[in-house]
């Protein structure tokens, strides 16, 4: 459920920023969906993995650099594909909030 639910987001935050910034903009129109994939499955495994070892402050800061990377080196792949590092760092605070709250959410419930 938790990486499904961070496939959602993240593919919402993505397509948003994408839509509404100059900064970034992927090329072909899937893209951010794929993007959000692959964030979604690593950072699914990330949360049973390195939150319970680093705490949400260290994982937060280290899945947002992680995506922030993520978000500007997809552009290279993609050559119709443009992601300014001011872009990929707007997307990748915004992942990070969302990232910070489902945090909160899985250790609330947890409990």
């Amino acid at each position: 459920m938790n990486g499904l639910l961070k496939f959602i987001l993240y593919s919402a935050i993505l397509y948003t920023v994408d839509f509404l910034s100059a900064e970034v903009h992927y090329e072909p129109r899937w893209l951010p969906a794929l993007v959000a994939l692959f964030l979604a499955v690593v950072g699914h495994f990330a949360d049973r993995w390195v939150l319970p070892w680093t705490g949400d402050p260290l994982a937060v800061l280290l899945g947002g650099g992680f995506m922030v990377f993520t978000l500007w080196a997809a552009a290279y792949l993609f050559p119709d594909s443009e992601v300014t590092p001011d872009g990929a760092l707007l997307a990748g605070v915004l992942l990070g909030i969302a990232e910070y709250g489902m945090h909160r959410l899985l250790v609330s419930s947890s409990k």
